[in-house]
């Protein structure tokens, strides 16, 4: 059954020294939840750095935001209790759909890492999860015209399991924030980019334009 509009959205982004949840870690956390009935408004904000707890991390990511290892273990917290704080957000209440930028191949995957490393509760993303970037993808593939009767969970789960590259290389668009961006007509500042919450702004501002039904001040 098709979600019409969600009663509220939770937005979070990481950002992290790599591509692999396995070998690479989190080093910013940043998470918005908004409440989609009448105007949309913030409901809680979370951010945190996350301090360096071993000498095995690559410098790339710092690098590329200007950080450093004594800027991160000055400002940071520890890892623990930063992905305590994050879990407690994700199990606030269970009419909350997830979203963010690959979160379902990114930030999730991250997410589950963490839990098992410091034996949290389980937690099913599987149904609560809009992936802004897997919508995107849709869209570029023509998905929902070509199946107009599936629902968003279906065309993403479609986009995760199919190969639809030939379809997206033709639109000559990319799959990175900015080239989703510049698709929406979205404004990007590339000197803020690799930051959670000025990524987290972009990915609202594309999912407005995906799904611009849930920002009316009806609730659907």
């Amino acid at each position: 059954m098709e979600i019409t509009k969600p009663d509220k959205i939770l937005l979070y982004d990481f950002e992290t020294n790599g591509v692999s949840h396995s070998l690479d870690r989190i080093l910013e956390v940043y998470m918005q939840k908004l409440s989609l009935t009448g105007r949309p408004k913030i409901l809680r904000e979370f951010y945190s750095l996350i301090k360096i707890d071993d000498n095995h991390v690559d410098m790339y990511a710092f690098h590329k935001n200007g950080w450093t290892e004594d800027f991160l273990n000055e400002n940071g917290r520890p890892m623990e209790d930063v992905m305590k704080d994050s879990f407690e957000i994700l199990n606030e209440d269970n009419d909350t759909i997830l979203c963010g930028y690959f979160i379902k191949t990114f930030d999730n995957k991250f997410f589950e890492k963490m839990r098992r490393r410091y034996g949290f509760p389980e937690f099913d993303f599987s149904n609560k999860t809009f992936d802004i970037a897997l919508e995107y993808k849709a869209k570029l593939a023509g998905l929902y015209e070509r199946f107009p009767r599936e629902n968003w969970k279906m065309v993403h789960d479609m986009v995760l399991n199919n190969d639809y590259s030939h379809y997206i290389k033709k639109t000559q668009y990319g799959l990175k924030t900015e080239e989703s961006c510049r698709y929406y007509g979205i404004p990007v500042d590339s000197k803020k980019q690799h930051n959670a919450k000025y990524d987290t702004s972009l990915a609202l501002q594309i999912l407005q334009k995906q799904r611009p039904e849930w920002f009316t001040k009806k609730n659907g």
